[in-house]
């Protein structure tokens, strides 16, 4: 091998620790950021207090899709109920 060779071959080694280096450079900031996400996260639920919790709960099972909701599904029960009491008396007439 030649100079420039062997020179070469280094420069190629040397360019492959560097990428080496800057993925995992990479993956340790994208890694600081997600805990610095999961610990702003940790701080919004620590501040939120059981009372709060409660109104928010009670909002949402009073929502007026959620009623609207419960309502279609009783209109939906009694037309079943209905439907099958008509087909059991039919049957039964046979």
């Amino acid at each position: 091998m030649s100079n420039e060779e062997l020179v070469d071959k280094r420069l190629e080694n040397i360019e492959k620790k560097i990428d080496k280096i800057m993925d995992i450079v990479s993956k340790t900031q994208l890694q600081e950021h997600r805990i610095s996400e999961l610990e702003k996260d940790n701080d919004r639920l620590n501040q939120v207090t059981l009372p709060e919790l409660a109104q928010r709960i009670t909002l949402l099972e009073h929502r007026a899709g959620n009623t609207a909701l419960k309502i279609v599904c009783w209109i939906a029960a009694g037309v079943g109920t209905i439907l099958l009491s008509f087909i059991a008396v039919k049957v039964g007439l046979k």
